[in-house]
Order: structure tokens, then sequence, then C-alpha cells
């Protein structure tokens, strides 16, 4: 049994004054982890960073939590990528983890990751499954364990299951504010696409390991047969979707795979309308369209010889 590899979980939560249930339900999970014959969790801080937060709500979750929980709540103006760099800025444990405010974990999860990074030093990060409460995946999820290639980031990455060494944060840099929700710019996704990307490039070994997995609501998906509301969904893709092309074209992902990407959702666009699935066809092809969008409107900008160096290391500058 080891207590090394401490772990630090940042949680960027907005308004968690109209999420107190969802985000009692991850504090709670977090509170329930146990250990395992071979490891123990050791669970160095958790670090909840509120925007938009009514201050008495923050008060109250302290109070709650503080004496069960390595508790750290702070405040971050308005962005998810702003809100997790304020976490990176405060973390000190040796991996980091960046769990959603309305995701929960099993029991013994985090004993299974301090597990993985005790006992496989060549790893740098650690991509796990993001599934709903019944264990169906929620996102086009590769299903075998593999490393992560630059094409291979895009079915075994999602946030939620995204575990790092902090030091990989030191070469890459952290979360681009530029990208996700709450950005205020075109790009209000895939900085969970981008971080895995640069890592890869330089040089840093990820591993997926699609029967670790955390648990989380089922997302409005472009993939999916059952959508509850189409109008906001639709919304959604149409804001998020060139945020897809746009990482496509900075990382200079192969054209072979930017054509796959972009035609997927088109062809399931075809096939959702020869089964009369009207509403799920507009959907689809507003993903097409978007990530088509995103991707030539990115390739038309001659990046700066910083971004190249951000992007790509030295090597490519």
């Amino acid at each position: 049994m080891t207590d090394s590899s401490p772990i630090s979980l940042i949680v960027a939560t907005w308004r968690p004054q109209d999420r107190l249930a969802e985000l009692r339900r991850l504090l709670d999970s977090l509170v329930a982890q146990r250990e395992l014959p071979e490891s123990r969790p050791n669970l160095h801080e958790v670090v909840v960073v509120a925007q938009e937060a009514n201050a008495q709500v923050l008060q109250t979750l302290h109070k709650t939590y503080s004496t069960q929980l390595p508790l750290k709540i702070t405040t971050s103006a308005p962005g998810l990528s702003r809100a997790r760099n304020i976490g990176l800025q405060t973390v000190t444990g040796e991996v980091v983890g960046f769990p959603d405010d309305d995701c929960w974990y099993e029991p013994t999860f985090l004993a299974k990751i301090q597990h993985f990074f005790h006992n496989n030093l060549a790893w740098d990060g650690l991509h796990t499954m993001g599934v709903s409460a019944l264990g169906h995946p929620i996102a086009r999820f590769a299903k075998r364990p593999s490393p992560i290639t630059r094409t291979g980031v895009f079915t075994r990455t999602c946030s939620i299951g995204m575990f790092y060494r902090r030091s990989v944060f030191d070469v890459i840099g952290n979360f681009d504010e530029r990208l996700g929700l709450g950005s205020g710019t075109p790009w209000e996704g895939c900085e969970d696409y981008d971080l895995p990307l640069r890592a890869v490039t330089h040089g840093f070994n990820l591993y997926y390991a699609p029967s670790l997995y955390v648990y989380h609501p089922v997302p409005a998906s472009v993939g999916g047969s059952a959508v509850a509301d189409h109008s906001k969904l639709r919304d959604r893709v149409a804001r998020q979707s060139p945020s897809y092309g746009h990482v496509l074209a900075r990382h200079r992902l192969p054209r072979w795979f930017v054509a796959q990407e972009v035609l997927r959702p088109a062809v399931g666009a075809v096939m959702a309308a020869l089964e009369g699935e009207t509403e799920l066809a507009t959907i689809r092809l507003t993903a097409a369209r978007g990530r088509a969008r995103g991707y030539h409107r990115t390739r038309s900008i001659r990046p700066s010889p910083e971004q190249r160096l951000r992007l790509h290391g030295s090597a490519a500058a």
C-alpha cells in the first residue's frame, strides 16, 4: 500500500447556487473514497473554483465539507479554462484531475488512479472514460486501452477523465483560455482536446484506460438518437462545433483525418434523414458545417512564431 503520488482535483463550477445538489453529489463521492488492497487514495486537495457564486453558498459548502475533505474554495472570472487555470496556480499535488461539478466517482476510483501513477512512472497522463449512471459511454470512446496518439486524442478524451502529472503543465502551459465555455471567443469548446494534443506533441506519454471511468449525466450528443430538446442541442452544436475544426487546423492534423471528422456527422445526418429523424439530421449537419467553418477559418490565419512554439515546441519554431 502506498501514499505516494498525491492527487489534486480542480472543480470549476458556474453559479454553484444553481447546481448545489450536483456539487454535493461530487463532494460526497470524494468523502466516500476508500482504499484497495494494493493502494489507498491520497487526496491531497480539492480546489473548487467558483464563477458567479453566492458567497453564502460557498461558506456553507466549506463549513460542511472542510472537516471531511482537504477543501479549498476560490473564485474566478467567467470561463471554464480560466477557472481551471486559477486552480492550477494553486494546487501542489503530484497528479491533477479536473472533475466537472456534476460528475461523481465510484468509491475506489482515486485509489485506482493512485495505483496507476505510482506503478507506471513512464506515463505522464492518464485518460479514463466518461459513463452515465447506467454505465453507458457518454460520448464516442475507443473500446480498448492504448497509448494516446495525436489522431487518437479525439476518441480517448473527456476533461472529467483527464489526470496529468503536474510537471506536464510546466512544459506545455495551462489550458488555453481562448477555448472552452465562457471564453468569449468563437471557440466555445475543445479545450480538453487541445491540452493532450499539446502534451503528445511535446513528447509526453499519455495512456487511455477505458476500464476506469467517471460518472456524468448523459450530455446531449450529435451522435445519439434520443434528444429531449432539439432546439437547445442545435444551438449548442452551432456554438461549439467550430471549435472542433479550429483544433484540427491549429494542430495541423492530417488532411485525411480532418476529412473523416468533418464528414462523420454529415454521413450521420444522411442516415438520420433516411430514418425520418429530421431534427437530428439538422443537428448533425450543423455539426459538420461548424467543423468545416472552424477549420477553414483557422487555416486562413497564419500563426505567429510564438503560437507555433507553444503548440509544437522548439523544433517547430
